[in-house]
Parts: C-alpha cells; structure tokens; sequence
C-alpha cells in the first residue's frame, strides 16, 4: 500500500458522500457574500451526515488492514476531522485542521449568525 492508493481511496470516498453545489451557483469574486447568500450554497450542496458518516467509516476500515494510525472523524457540524494517532498509546499525534482551527471556525461562525 503505498500513500498514491491511500490518497486516491481517501479522495473517492470524500467524492461520494458530498454533492457538488450547481452548476449555475452564481460565483461573487469581488463582494463579501452575504451571511443568507452563503447559507442559501451551503443548504443546496446537501451534504448528508448519513453519506459524511459512511464514507468515513469506509476510509477508516479501509486504513484498519495497514495498521496506520490515520482516523477520520466527522464533528457535530459536520467538520472532517483527520488525526494521526499513536496506535499503542492512543495518543493523537497530529490533527488536521487543529483543535484551535476548529474553534476561530466556530468563533467566525458565531459572528456571520449574529449579523444574520
């Protein structure tokens, strides 16, 4: 198993559980877009948790026979969490995005609901 496979099986599994937005999805490059503008994108891209949740328990079985340490976890506002772990101790070594990238997320968040 080298980590071309790996990436290709991890790239696929992400592909079938998230739906592209449309094709017509008008595109501002030059404006802020607005809180409902953007909530209004993200409700039609339809991520659902059920597809997020299996694809990733499809990419971790997949890592479970090369005893890797990579784990894949999905956060309560369906955040894709990867950690590489430390397989004797269960330490997490590495965490991508970081727990601190995941609070400013929620942070900034919190702000474009409050303007909303």
């Amino acid at each position: 198993m080298n980590i071309s496979s790996l990436n290709t099986a991890v790239n696929r599994a992400v592909n079938n559980a998230v739906t592209a937005p449309p094709a017509n999805t008008p595109k501002r490059s030059e404006e802020t877009p607005k809180p409902e503008v953007v909530a209004a994108v993200q409700k039609k891209a339809n991520v659902d948790a059920e597809n997020l949740q299996q694809a990733v328990a499809r990419a971790n079985e997949f890592l479970k026979p090369i005893n890797s340490g990579v784990q894949f976890e999905i956060t309560d506002d369906k955040k894709v969490v990867i950690k590489l772990v430390d397989k004797t101790t269960g330490e997490t070594l590495k965490q991508y995005p970081s727990e601190s990238m995941l609070k400013i997320a929620e942070a900034l968040q919190g702000l474009l609901d409050e303007q909303a």
